[in-house]
């Protein structure tokens, strides 16, 4: 038929603009806290006795339950107890 489009099947990231005035990467650009809404297991890896394990539960958990509004959420993550949070406090933000 003339005038029929052919449709394909299309998938679409998600992608995290910054707002405007933000830096694209806060914690990349000025030696900031991690973001633990948008780091990647590397950069957690970065913070002071967080390993690849944790690292990827971290992120996991930022998968499965959303983001993290408060550094204290960190909680839901497994291997991550008040001792540990309480030292990452500083070098973390949400």
């Amino acid at each position: 038929e003339s005038g029929t489009a052919d449709w394909q099947e299309l998938s679409v990231a998600q992608v995290r603009l910054p707002a405007l005035g933000e830096p694209a990467m806060p914690d990349e650009l000025d030696g900031g806290p991690v973001n633990l809404n948008l780091a990647d297991t590397s950069r957690l890896e970065s913070l002071p006795g967080i390993g690849p394990t944790l690292a990827r539960a971290i992120v996991d958990e930022r998968d499965r339950g959303g983001p993290f509004a408060q550094v204290d959420d960190l909680v839901r993550v497994p291997g991550l107890g008040p001792v540990r949070i309480e030292s990452l406090r500083d070098l973390v933000a949400t």
